[in-house]
């Protein structure tokens, strides 16, 4: 019986419909028919059981639902890398009428001038061969039919070895770019470590290997060591915990041209170690979203760093960023979703947070300009002025400075705040609303004079409004059975002083019209039109 979720490189990996596994289990089941795979899927949810039938064990899974025995002829083994490439981009041996292309026959007119353009492939410079059921066996044809290829992706196929893309970048001597992700490395790293010399990999710069089924960050470490050029790296999503280097290794020699590294979406949680990645010279662009990583408690030591991701994290403090604002370096950020964020708003928690980086010039991938930092800055001495006048009148400025750091570097560039004592309570909905005397005639307000209006009856009534409401909004509220009980197209409005003056713009609010607590307005009923 194998192992739960045991990792070989001679364990096979098999597809059936979309679902993706290793085989841990071949022969009969039971007093079945037949040969069957013991599989344990890569989606536990897509198993039934553990390995077992009737009671007997016939392997092991690491999750109780992770297996399923299936028909030995249902299952997916997989193709070489040349058959792949004749699926996705046309089978050459197709005939003049009919075309293969991603798995579907099309009969086409003049088929056999597509069929012409799609068998260039030597002509191909970068593969995509992504969910092609390629597996360990790549074959030898490569180097024949894609002699000038730069980049392949091999994302989410069969692999269980390392050496297999080994084997396609042997050949393929113009490699610069490669995507293994969604992949299974099952190779031990004392096996990486021995692998032949000298590289294929000798002209590589760019590798992804996300999301993977089986990869410690020690087997990373031996599958770069084989880039010595590599300038951009991303291995995201691979449940890493720490990113410390083995016992006698150096970051400089692991990723001697770094440039960029993307550990996005892992579970680290110790800043000492990504601190290690600072003595690469090359390396300016770290992406950290989505791990564990706590609040700072010092500088980072990273003095080549320009840019830096630490969104969705766990820095819970100020004083974190005012050890990243002393990276003088340090001129691109983004910080969102993390706990010292919770207390505020979205537009405060920005102002705030350029005001403890000084060279910061792009956060969150918005750009900070001269007049935004102005902003932010005079925003923070204001936050906190009266916290600063009563440090000043008990002597206590050194404390205050100790919780506000940057604030006597904001009073240097723009002077001492102003402190307003702010009213002993908030102002209350009804300290905004102004009274206003309505009455209501039907008719053109020309047509008529007041004697006459009032003879033929007006209603009046009073009501109270925000002194910010518009023309717009006050006929609408007008428009209730039990005020002028009228579409508000049907009335005018008039504020009444000593002329009448129309609130004709419905976009007005009324202090435009000069209408304060105790006006009083005319509103004229005009009949709709037919």
């Amino acid at each position: 019986m194998a192992a739960a979720s045991e990792c070989s490189v001679a364990a096979q990996r098999i597809r059936v419909g979309k679902e993706k596994g290793f085989v841990r289990y071949l022969g009969p089941v039971g007093a079945t028919k037949g040969e069957w795979y013991g599989i344990e899927w890569d989606n536990p949810e897509r198993g039934k059981h553990n390995g077992s039938h009737d009671g007997v064990a016939y392997f092991a899974t690491k999750h109780d639902t992770g297996g399923s025995f299936v028909k030995v002829q249902k299952a997916v083994k997989g193709v070489t890398v040349a058959e792949a490439i004749r699926d996705r981009y046309g089978d050459t041996s197709a005939n003049d009428e009919q075309v293969k292309f991603s798995k579907i026959d099309v009969e086409v007119v003049g088929g056999s001038t597509i069929t012409d353009q799609l068998s260039q492939y030597h002509s191909l410079v970068s593969l995509v061969l992504r969910d092609a059921d390629i597996n360990n066996n790549v074959g030898t044809d490569i180097a024949t039919m894609c002699p000038i290829a730069r980049a392949i992706d091999v994302t989410d196929n069969l692999f269980t070895s390392f050496t297999a893309i080994e084997a396609i970048a042997t050949q393929l001597p113009k490699l610069m770019s490669l995507n293994a992700s969604f992949n299974a490395f099952c190779d031990p790293v004392e096996a990486l470590s021995s692998l032949p010399t000298p590289s294929p990999f000798r002209h590589l710069t760019k590798l992804l290997a996300t999301n993977m089924i089986h990869l410690t960050w020690d087997q990373s470490v031996a599958i770069c060591k084989r880039m010595p050029l590599l300038q951009e790296v991303h291995l995201c999503e691979n449940n890493f915990t720490s990113v410390a280097l083995p016992e006698g290794e150096s970051m400089v020699t692991v990723f001697p041209s770094l440039k960029l590294l993307n550990l996005y979406g892992n579970h680290l949680s110790d800043w000492s170690e990504i601190e290690q990645f600072g003595v690469i010279p090359s390396l300016y662009d770290v992406k950290l979203n989505c791990n564990q990583l706590p609040s700072l408690t010092k500088p980072l030591e990273m003095p080549h760093m320009t840019m830096l991701s630490i969104g969705s994290n766990m820095v819970a403090d100020w004083q974190s960023f005012v050890h990243l604002g002393q990276l003088q370096s340090l001129t691109n950020l983004r910080v969102r979703k993390n706990p010292v964020a919770s207390a505020y708003r979205e537009a405060d928690y920005r102002k705030i947070t350029i005001t403890y980086l000084p060279y910061v010039l792009t956060l969150n991938g918005s750009e900070v300009s001269a007049r935004e930092r102005q902003v932010a800055e005079r925003f923070y001495l204001e936050r906190h002025s009266q916290q600063w006048h009563e440090a000043q009148t008990q002597n206590t400025l050194p404390d205050f400075y100790t919780q506000h750091p940057v604030y006597e570097r904001l009073v240097k560039e723009h002077g001492e705040p102003i402190f307003v004592a702010q009213p002993d309570r908030p102002p209350v909905l009804k300290d905004r609303l102004i009274n206003l005397d309505i009455s209501v005639f039907h008719g053109d307000p020309g047509a008529t004079s007041d004697e006459e209006r009032v003879e033929e009856g007006a209603s009046e009534f009073q009501v109270a409004v925000p002194s910010s409401i518009t023309v717009g909004r006050l006929k609408r509220l007008l428009q209730a059975e039990k005020y002028a009980a009228v579409k508000s197209v049907q009335q005018r409005l008039f504020h009444i002083t000593d002329v009448e003056f129309e609130l004709d713009d419905p976009l007005r609010v009324l202090s435009h019209y000069e209408v304060t607590d105790g006006a009083t307005l005319r509103v004229f009923i005009q009949p709709l039109a037919s």
